[in-house]
């Protein structure tokens, strides 16, 4: 066959609708109807999260405190340090490398804290990825997403070596 005509012309196409002579277009009508308005609920929701996110994104702090509250580190929603309170009890610490410990973990927890905060405000699950929940809503996006942003291979979490 050399042509489209040609090959429509050899097709057997009896019984077969085409189009607006099909019988259960109205079927197909309100199905597609009730997707649309389930994908504008969902487009409103998701609208929502994301004015939260960026409320929070710009206004959220994270707090964390170390050594019974003698070190206080305060970060922004970006993990920066925006302010560090040490007591009387921080200056009493017996070593340097303890202040230093101490305010690490206080600002381990501080970037905890604000992590968390952030994700409660865009509505995503403790320990879930934002992408998975982003995309479980809708099905349509994530299926044409490339397999390598659905479905990120996490890397291998090798074990340290401890020599010594």
């Amino acid at each position: 066959m050399s042509s489209l005509s040609d090959w429509i012309g050899a097709q057997d196409l009896r019984g077969a609708s085409m189009g607006l002579d099909d019988p259960s277009i109205d079927d197909h009508t309100t199905a597609l109807e009730k997707r649309a308005e389930v994908l504008v609920t969902q487009s409103e929701k998701l609208d929502a999260a994301l004015a939260a996110t960026r409320k929070a994104l710009s206004d959220a702090r994270g707090v964390g405190e170390s050594e019974s509250g003698a070190v206080k580190v305060t970060v922004d929603a970006q993990n920066r340090v925006v302010d560090i309170a040490l007591t009387a009890k921080a200056m009493r610490l017996p070593s340097t490398d303890r202040l230093r410990r101490a305010l690490l973990t206080a600002c381990e927890a501080a970037v905890a804290d604000v992590a968390t905060k952030v994700g409660e405000a865009a509505g995503v699950a403790p320990d879930s990825d934002p992408l998975d929940a982003f995309f479980s809503g809708i099905p349509e996006i994530e299926a044409l997403m490339p397999l390598s942003v659905r479905q990120p291979q996490r890397p291998a979490i090798e074990p340290e070596d401890h020599d010594g």
